[in-house]
């Protein structure tokens, strides 16, 4: 089916919620340009080379989702340490977590706000 944030955005829609976005697609793709070539040509020797043990990592990624465990999830988007992956994390959660936090605040002081947002956010 659709993916969850579809699910959601549809149905507030159709509600009539008013809603509003705390990143933009630029900002999105910023995540891995800002990388670099050579860290991104890291990332997918990692993926290419270890491909059958991220299928099974992907597994217990999907079922610590299902147990909404969130502290294996984290141990799971943490599991391979490199410099590359260090940076991917450091710009796709941490400064992403930063300026989301900081967008949302004010949306707080609004009655009936509610946020939708990945596991790791």
């Amino acid at each position: 089916g659709p993916p969850l944030d579809l699910q959601l955005m549809t149905a507030a829609q159709a509600a009539g919620h008013p809603l509003f976005g705390i990143e933009t697609l630029d900002e999105q793709l910023a995540v891995f340009e800002s990388l670099g070539v050579a860290a991104q040509v890291d990332l997918l020797r990692e993926t290419v080379c270890h491909y059958e043990a991220q299928q099974r990592d992907l597994e217990r990624l999907v079922d610590a989702y299902a147990r909404r465990d969130l502290g294996a999830i984290h141990r799971e988007a943490l599991r391979y340490e490199s410099a590359a992956q260090s940076k991917l994390m450091k710009t796709l959660l941490d400064e992403r977590n930063a300026r989301m936090a900081a967008r949302l605040q004010p949306r707080f002081d609004e009655a009936g706000t509610f946020a939708a947002v990945g596991a790791l956010h």
